[in-house]
């Protein structure tokens, strides 16, 4: 698997990682992977938990051929802002 960081500038940023397949050329479908509730990372991570469910999610769909955006939510990860 191969990422590229991506960045989006709304009124704060929301940072994210954007995973391909190794071998990729040309378009590709695309999951995006939007979290539920609670301050969790792009990987699926909180300060008190570390299980990087997202990021394996990742990595099983790039073995199969399909790209994954997943990213910090508002005040969680690397994104600016506040969470609450």
């Amino acid at each position: 698997m191969k990422e590229r960081e991506v960045e989006f500038n709304t009124d704060v940023k929301i940072k994210g990682t954007v995973s391909f397949p190794k071998e990729s050329e040309g378009k590709l479908p695309l999951v995006i992977i939007i979290h539920g509730s609670g301050p969790v990372d792009r990987d699926g991570n909180a300060k008190v938990m570390q299980m990087n469910a997202y990021k394996m999610l990742a990595e099983f769909f790039a073995s199969a051929g399909v790209a994954v955006l997943r990213y910090d939510k508002r005040g969680a990860g690397v994104s600016g802002g506040d969470f609450y």
